[in-house]
């Protein structure tokens, strides 16, 4: 609805100047009538607004994952480098 239509309704029910100490409820009845609502983006018919998207500020830090890959590079490293070593000049055995 056009503002200008709904002020010229407003001062034909309430005139052009509201007493709103003598009258409070009228700013009520003017609030219901035109449902003046403030937009708050959210589904209509009161629906909550959708969540918002994850947090992206985590995207750089390691996880858990990233951890467990790395130990595992690092323990297939170690074999080797134990193969290569047990492959080499002979080591004395402790009794």
């Amino acid at each position: 609805m056009d503002e200008k239509k709904i002020v010229r309704q407003i001062i034909q029910k309430h005139g052009a100047v509201i007493d709103l100490n003598a009258k409070p409820e009228v700013i009520i009845e003017i609030l219901r009538r035109f449902r003046f609502e403030e937009d708050d983006g959210g589904a209509p018919g009161g629906a909550p607004p959708a969540p918002p998207p994850g947090p992206t500020s985590f995207q750089d830090r390691v996880t858990n994952e990233d951890l467990m890959r790395a130990v595992l590079q690092l323990s297939r490293q170690v074999k080797a480098m134990d193969k290569k070593m047990a492959g080499g000049p002979a080591r004395k055995k402790s009794r």
